[in-house]
């Protein structure tokens, strides 16, 4: 058996814990199962007993007006791929919401590019989420 642990950089929950006291409500968006997304969200003190968990194909059965009934009461939504991350940027902005998104990766250049503000993430980015964004 082989235990592989992928945890958060240093001083993400520091950044996190900053942000949120300015009033900005944080979002975890990841492709990863239930488990290891409330692992990391727990662990980055992300979200409450109070908040909810949302996945990919439940997104997939909902339409774009049940997304947005219930996006400000979701935390972390799991499972997810790039045309959920599209939907949730869009869900969020139609709502009035002003939204930044982090990402690394090719899967998530779409919903950088949507996003009000996207931030491609440092020297780990891929170089065409870095392209896209600018």
């Amino acid at each position: 058996m082989v235990g592989i642990m992928d945890p958060p950089r240093p001083g993400v929950a520091e950044s996190i814990e900053i942000v949120q006291s300015a009033g900005v409500k944080v979002k975890m968006v990841t492709g990863d199962a239930l488990e290891t997304a409330c692992s990391i969200g727990a662990h980055l003190k992300l979200f409450t007993a109070d908040d909810l968990c949302l996945s990919g194909p439940e997104i997939d059965r909902m339409t774009d007006l049940d997304l947005e009934r219930v996006i400000k009461a979701v935390t972390i939504f799991y499972r997810t791929s790039p045309k959920h991350k599209l939907r949730i940027v869009k869900a969020l902005q139609n709502l009035g919401d002003v939204v930044a998104m982090t990402g690394d990766g090719v899967n998530d250049v779409v919903a950088l590019k949507k996003a009000d503000i996207g931030i491609a993430m440092g020297s780990t980015g891929t170089d065409v989420c870095k392209v896209v964004i600018f």
